[in-house]
């Protein structure tokens, strides 16, 4: 854990918020500036396993899978027409040609038909001409499986066709709908809350950073709960924190040094101020701590690209967003 300046409240019921106005001290805690590596080694550690969830495989967009998948039938389960056209039996077209045009029974295929039995390859209608109602000529040889799409072509029996701790993205829920799965188990969405610090002067303020950092929260798996814009004052940001039912909590503003920046003062309050002051720029007064019921907390800057820069590179390497780690980090951990 990290070596730093922290007040930890008991973990008991949540405080009444009539006892926080003597508890939140207006003054803001001195920024203690830690490495990158080491505020985001906090928050991995400080996030608790979600539950699992048996959930639609049409739902399941973006959520971490718990099981590998492995096909329990071929995909595509017999040969099919890759192309439209006609489905012959290829070593009879052998000699084909427009000098020796052969004939063949019309047994028109659609592209994903299945090949009907006796028959090998597909030619494409472009290659065919019409020889009365019931008949084609070929005027060019065609080989087995000449534009055909082989069973198993795509995967075989036991194939593993999704690994576990994968995101599922549209090409996965496609395969699997392939392969006839409808239910997968996944890691349930995390539960967001969203607080906004309201700046001081507040006429005629147009909020950015509740729209733009939950559209990355949803990008990145998760839900909002609750969006809230809170007064710039210690008791009012204490009492947003103690709310519960949520499995992080972003706040958004009043992070710094100002005379009215009260964020970090109110989660040391009412919960655990583990890191205030990361090496970002922009973002050096971001903070992370807990609530006093051991829920999240990421103090994120005011200033809008300061606020998505935190949010972004506070979750790792790859840049995937705090809400993703908490589902990453923690599907080898599932309740």
């Amino acid at each position: 854990m990290l070596a730093c300046s922290r007040q930890v409240v008991s973990k008991s019921d949540p405080l009444p918020v009539d006892g926080l106005r003597e508890m939140v001290e207006p003054a803001n805690p001195f920024l203690n500036r830690h490495s990158l590596e080491a505020a985001t080694a906090w928050v991995d550690e400080a996030l608790d396993a979600l539950d699992r969830q048996d959930a639609p495989l049409r739902t399941a967009r973006g959520l971490m899978l718990l099981e590998d998948i492995r096909a329990i039938q071929p995909i595509p389960a017999e040969d099919r027409a890759a192309v439209d056209g006609f489905a012959v039996q290829a070593s009879a077209s052998l000699g084909a040609s427009v000098y020796n045009p052969i004939r063949f029974p019309s047994i028109a295929v659609a592209g994903g038909d299945a090949l009907p039995a006796g028959t090998d390859a597909v030619v494409p209608r472009e290659l065919a001409e019409p020889n009365g109602e019931s008949h084609i000529e070929v005027v060019e040889a065609v080989a087995a499986a000449d534009n055909v799409e082989r069973q198993g072509a795509v995967a075989t029996i036991e194939a593993t066709l999704v690994r576990a701790g994968t995101r599922l993205a549209a090409r996965h829920i496609g395969l699997l709908l392939m392969a006839g799965i409808s239910r997968v188990a996944v890691v349930r969405r995390p539960r967001v809350r969203v607080l906004i610090i309201k700046p001081t002067k507040a006429g005629g303020w147009v909020d950015s950073n509740g729209p733009m950092i939950g559209a990355a929260v949803e990008r990145d798996g998760g839900v909002i709960s609750e969006s809230v814009a809170v007064e710039r004052s210690p008791t009012a940001i204490a009492a947003a924190l103690v709310k519960t039912g949520v499995d992080i909590v972003l706040v958004m503003g009043g992070t710094g040094r100002g005379v009215d920046d009260h964020a970090a003062a109110a989660l040391a309050a009412v919960g655990q101020l583990a890191v205030h002051g990361v090496a970002l720029l922009p973002g050096e007064t971001t903070g992370l701590g807990q609530t006093v019921g051991g829920v999240p907390v990421v103090l994120l800057p005011g200033a809008p690209a300061a606020c998505l820069w935190s949010y972004e590179l506070l979750a790792d390497e790859q840049f995937g967003g705090l809400v993703a780690v908490i589902l990453s980090s923690r599907s080898d951990r599932v309740k």
